[in-house]
């Protein structure tokens, strides 16, 4: 059975605002990145968020992709900023784990998707930065954080983004503009060393970043996993999971004999 597996970051239970502290921590994963890996034609492997670098690269060294999920916000130190007044709780050690997993994908090929936060992630694994609040930035018109906290649907379409010219979304997903959904208040900011801005909002916020050279490093600001009836939407997915088939053909190769 030719079946890549994806693992898929998980959060930390008590990362969450109005989870109370004294609760015994746990890693949650959302279904819909379940149900996106399952509809695309993989395993959906949920990597816990762990400390322990023997376990996490064995982990890592058993997919054959990685979803970098979306979530709570990066800490500023990751990325050599000074905290603002607008961070929510965050989960440092999911933000070590991760930085780790991106840095070990973009050396290996190892295809990776990064969604929202994990689009983030990717960028300052690579040595970027973010702006930490959009809202008191001054640089953008649009609204962008349609948190579901606030009782927005969290398919609710927000704003159009365009594909660059000659990008690898565009080639996914056509030139034209498509709607998409939005839910979150930080961006990036300086892009990391070896991505490109694959596509844009309408006020100019970065909503995608892709490698070229690399099988596929891409990253989109907005949660695809929300529209598996939308075909653009599904082709995220997909793509990440035919680049994996490539890495599982190879790990399941048998090896060559050695030559006595």
């Amino acid at each position: 059975m030719d079946t890549p597996v994806i693992g898929i970051t998980t959060a930390s239970l008590t990362a969450f605002e109005g989870v109370p502290s004294p609760l015994p921590d746990g890693s949650v994963v959302g279904n819909r990145y379940v149900q996106a890996v399952v509809g695309a034609g993989a395993l959906p492997w949920p990597l816990p968020v762990l400390e322990a670098t023997s376990a996490v690269e064995a982990l890592y060294r058993a997919v054959d992709g990685l979803v970098l999920a979306g979530g709570s916000d990066i800490r500023p130190a990751q990325y050599g900023a000074d905290p603002g007044p607008h961070l929510d709780r965050g989960d440092p050690r999911r933000d070590e784990l991760e930085r780790i997993l991106a840095t070990w994908a973009w050396r290996d090929g190892k295809p990776v998707l990064g969604v929202c936060r994990g689009m983030q992630m990717l960028n300052v694994s690579r040595g970027g930065t973010l702006i930490q609040d959009l809202a008191t930035d001054g640089r953008y018109r649009l609204k962008h954080d349609y948190h579901p906290m606030a009782l927005f649907p969290r398919d609710r379409m927000a704003h159009l983004v365009t594909p660059e010219p000659g990008s690898l979304l565009e080639r996914l997903l056509g030139g034209e503009p498509i709607s998409v959904n939005s839910i979150h208040h930080q961006a990036v900011d300086r892009v990391g060393a070896g991505l490109v801005v694959a596509g844009r909002s309408t006020d100019g916020v970065v909503e995608a970043l892709e490698a070229p050279g690399h099988p596929f490093f891409m990253g989109v600001q907005w949660h695809p996993e929300e529209f598996p009836a939308h075909r653009y939407m599904r082709t995220l997915f997909q793509a990440l999971v035919t680049a994996a088939r490539t890495a599982y053909r190879s790990r399941m190769a048998p090896a060559l004999p050695v030559a006595g």
